[in-house]
């Protein structure tokens, strides 16, 4: 079971899920701003620089554990984010992580600021697809735990935003915009 329903559990080993499907390049947010938000759990860190959710190295975007400590960084078209505080294994965390050419880098971790780079970046392009729980720029970095509510905006979202979000709510969409949230039942298993 996961944060909300049933979750992704991977084993660490060789299971993640490529975002596969239409132009790969869309979620890459190249020369733009992004929100990257997610539940996790972190029941066992057994390898260093493991993927929670990845778009690439360089200065593409990804969401990881840093070397082999035991806190998370974010890259967001400008390098790494310091590592955070250690995470407490075995307990379920909501972590978002926003990209702004304009303001750096920035994560959250259960609605606190956790990590922060404020030199400007430039997300990038590798025309790879995105990876939940693995890196498409440097395998063998699998995520060894549960990942939940994966979600992705074109945009930076506000602290409160932010906030809502850790505490379980969701993010009011603008007229334009559709929320769906598809669980992990939706998949059948095939992964």
């Amino acid at each position: 079971s996961g944060a909300f329903g049933t979750a992704l559990q991977l084993d660490g080993v060789d299971q993640f899920v490529e975002i596969t499907g239409g132009d790969n390049t869309a979620l890459s947010f190249a020369g733009g701003s992004m929100t990257l938000s997610t539940w996790f759990r972190a029941d066992n860190f057994d390898k260093s620089w493991q993927a929670l959710i990845a778009d690439g190295e360089s200065n593409r975007w990804r969401l990881h554990r840093r070397s082999a400590e035991g806190g998370f960084a974010f890259v967001g078209g400008n390098g790494d984010t310091p590592a955070g505080a250690d995470i407490s294994i075995g307990e379920w965390h909501h972590i978002a992580a926003v990209a702004d050419p304009n303001g750096g880098s920035k994560v959250w971790l259960d609605g606190a600021v956790y990590a922060e780079n404020t030199a400007a970046g430039s997300l990038g392009e590798n025309n790879k697809n995105i990876m939940i729980g693995e890196n498409p720029d440097a395998l063998g970095r699998t995520w060894n735990s549960l990942i939940d509510d994966v979600a992705l905006w074109n945009r930076v979202l506000s602290e409160s935003e932010i906030q809502s979000l850790a505490a379980g709510q969701a993010v009011a969409a603008a007229a334009s915009q559709t929320i769906a949230h598809l669980d992990t039942a939706a998949f059948d298993g095939n992964f």
